[in-house]
């Protein structure tokens, strides 16, 4: 069965398959259905599958997901979580803190040691981005966007900076701008270095996935309306 197939089974109270397994806590059925990319901040009924982990007390199912860049339960409680969800909420607090403060240094290293999170959600499911837009911290938000930390799935970009003036607009747009031509620099520098006529001629294939990589990161530069 295809994964298109998969993804529109539900039980007869709506469950797909997504909130089934974080319901009935399938762990492994979980860490699957994460590798074939199905959604799991999806609401049915009103809960997500973290919603429906937490209220069954499946905290490892929860962690998962909050590591696998989802979003925490709505009902998050601190009070009753394990010290592996505490220490996730710490980390994301302290990222947080580091915008607001602008420790950049410690914010680079912070990001470095943590390069599977994307969007570094607290508990009220404000991304790290999100955060360093409305502080207007634009050093911090350039670091989460050269460290491949982006803006959520569900932010709207344009929505949190509709209250920017004209200059902070300005300097947005310059710094989008930036980015968007150091992205590529790189990568084309260095197959442009390393092409070539003749016999020694290199395979272009291992410089391919540098063109992706940039392109991939272009597309995740949001744009101003």
């Amino acid at each position: 069965m295809k994964n298109e197939e998969i993804k529109k089974f539900s039980d007869n109270r709506g469950y797909k398959l997504q909130h089934l397994a974080a319901e009935k806590n399938h762990l492994e059925a979980v860490n699957e259905l994460i590798t074939r990319g199905f959604e799991f901040d999806d609401k049915i009924d009103g809960k997500t599958p973290a919603d429906l982990a937490f209220d069954n007390k499946h905290y490892n199912i929860v962690l998962n997901l909050l590591k696998a860049n989802f979003k925490f339960p709505r009902n998050y409680d601190n009070e009753v979580a394990t010290e592996d969800l505490k220490e996730f909420v710490r980390l994301s607090s302290e990222v947080h803190d580091c915008i607001r403060r602008e420790e950049i240094e410690k914010l680079q290293k912070m990001l470095m040691e943590n390069l599977h999170l994307k969007y570094f959600y607290d508990t009220d499911n404000k991304s790290a981005v999100r955060i360093a837009l409305e502080e207007r911290k634009f050093k911090a938000y350039e670091v989460l966007l050269t460290n491949q930390v982006y803006i959520s799935r569900t932010e709207e970009f344009n929505d949190i900076i509709e209250h920017f003036s004209d200059d902070e607009r300005r300097d947005l747009r310059d710094l989008h701008t930036k980015l968007s031509k150091s992205a590529l620099s790189e990568p084309l520098t260095t197959f442009m270095q390393n092409s070539h006529f003749g016999p020694d001629c290199p395979d272009h294939a291992q410089y391919r996935h540098l063109i992706h990589e940039a392109y991939f990161f272009l597309l995740q530069i949001p744009r101003l309306a």
